[in-house]
Order: structure tokens, then sequence, then C-alpha cells
């Protein structure tokens, strides 16, 4: 059966489409500037959504470690690679899962700040707000058991320093935040 590329890709997400957001074109000055993927506004703060195709990286890093070839074929991970990835230690696989998240985080924090940047030089949105806003990176779940289950472990525990969201799970944050 093994694993779509598809499920796992930058733009899985669909309900992150559904979302009614701000459009940040128009707050470019110049067109070339990044900005992150969806911005939302909220009573009291706006939320910065930054989608991640982190999982993809994490199969590319557990190869390297596994020395195995990743190749998906016909546009999917293979059972045969996942089970060898599953048979590296939780100590390892734990390491690559965080070293594939911080790779992708890194990207992101240029723009982070060429949004905020943008927000700023309109005196409506440079406010309380945007003081008190929050970063949520969105992944796509593997309908792994296995892969899933140590997502689920490593972004759950109260060491996460960031706010990461299954994207199944997006609208069920946001109405805890009262931003639906």
């Amino acid at each position: 059966m093994g694993i779509s590329l598809n499920t796992l890709a930058e733009g899985c997400c669909d309900s992150l489409n559904k979302l009614t957001t701000i459009d940040l074109d128009d707050y470019k000055s110049n067109k070339s500037s990044s900005s992150i993927d969806k911005l939302l506004e909220c009573n009291d703060k706006y939320i910065l959504i930054e989608e991640k195709s982190f999982l993809l990286d994490y199969f590319r890093l557990a190869a390297q470690e596994a020395r195995v070839k990743f190749e998906p074929q016909n546009g999917n991970i293979e059972d045969i690679f996942l089970e060898t990835i599953k048979e590296l230690p939780k100590n390892i696989k734990e390491k690559i899962m965080y070293k594939s998240f911080s790779e992708k985080t890194l990207s992101s924090a240029d723009k982070i700040k060429d949004t905020i940047i943008m927000l700023c030089q309109d005196e409506k949105f440079c406010n309380e707000k945007i003081q008190k806003s929050e970063i949520i990176y969105l992944y796509c779940n593997s309908n792994n058991l296995h892969v899933d289950k140590l997502l689920n472990i490593m972004f759950n525990s109260k060491k996460a320093k960031q706010k990461i969201v299954e994207c199944s799970k997006l609208n069920r944050y946001l109405e805890l935040k009262q931003c639906s």
C-alpha cells in the first residue's frame, strides 16, 4: 500500500484553502518579497500559518541513516522502505524528525519576518494583535500508523517550542483559539 507522495507534499491541506484569510499580496510593496502561506485575523491576534512537507525530508534523511535509497515508485513510498525505516532505533528516528522540522522551519524565518514588516507598514495592522500573533506549522498526516504515532508524540509533547498542527485538526485548533 505505501504512502502517496501527494498526501505529504505542501498543498495537501484542503482545509487551509477553505479559510478566509488576509491577502498579503495587497501589502507587498516589493512583489518579490516572500510572505507566509496564510494569515488569519482573530479577535485578539493574528495567526500566521506555514504549511510544511517535513515528512518528505524525514524519509530522505531516514534513508540516509538506514543506508538505503529513497526512491518512491509511481508516486508512492513503498511498504518495504517504510518497514526498513521502522527498524531504526527510536532515538535516531526522533533525531531525524527534529532535524527535518528544524530545516523546514528555518526556511520560514525570513518569510515570517517579511510578513510582519509588510503588515507593520500599515498602521492598522501593526498593533497589539501583531504583537500577540502566533505562528503555526501545518502538516498532513501520512496515514501510516508508525510514522504518525512518532509525529504525535514529538509534536504534542510539552517540550515542543513551536505549535505544530496536523491538517485535519486545524479547524478544531482555530475554534479553541476563538479564530474560526
